[in-house]
């Protein structure tokens, strides 16, 4: 890949990333990270690579912090841990790389990030991902319980489109993400908030 940092694009991928490893609920945003690594033009072995041998070694030591940063990353900063990463000699391609970090942190997010690029990438026009991505975001909201708006406030246009996306192909994309132990309350929230738009 030949995409450097001065790509705002790409910036925007590393950025919607770590915001990930912040010790904060943020999983409902996944669906907005896929749609950052299609607008940068990346696979989803391109943006696992990234996500595992560029933002993980930035911004890992979050998860293991007790008292970890919560709020947001400082960009400047963010970005210069970056660069450095990547110039760094554990960066490039072969076997001591895949030693350091032979699977990627957060593995179930990992995942449905994979998966919404994969979906993402297959819709016609950046018009549809745009509002597809909002769509499942807006879903996760619920499912991850971050107090999202009233679905039964939107056009009749958008409910049919939420109502399709959920739980069959919502659960393919984002259910990696959920826990077996969270997995009861994010349906009961789901059914309840869906409810309220076929009322």
């Amino acid at each position: 890949m030949t995409t450097t940092s001065t790509d705002p694009a790409l910036i925007a991928v590393w950025v919607s990333m770590a915001d990930h490893f912040l010790d904060t609920e943020t999983r409902h945003d996944l669906p907005l990270t896929a749609l950052r690594c299609v607008e940068a033009g990346l696979s989803p072995a391109d943006a696992r690579a990234i996500w595992q041998h560029d933002v993980s070694p930035a911004v890992g030591f979050n998860l293991f912090d007790v008292a970890g940063e919560w709020a947001c990353w400082d960009r400047d900063w963010l970005i210069a841990t970056i660069e450095s990463v990547r110039k760094s000699r554990w960066h490039r391609p072969g076997m001591w790389r895949a030693m350091r970090w032979p699977m990627p942190l957060m593995g179930g997010q990992w995942l449905a990030i994979e998966r919404c690029i994969d979906f993402l990438q297959a819709l016609p026009s950046p018009r549809i991902r745009q509002r597809t991505a909002n769509d499942l975001a807006f879903l996760a909201r619920h499912w991850f319980d971050v107090s999202g708006p009233a679905l039964s406030g939107l056009p009749e246009e958008e409910r049919r489109g939420i109502r399709r996306l959920y739980p069959a192909l919502f659960g393919f994309l984002l259910g990696s993400a959920l826990s077996a132990r969270e997995r009861k309350g994010a349906e009961r929230r789901m059914q309840l908030a869906l409810s309220e738009v076929a009322a």
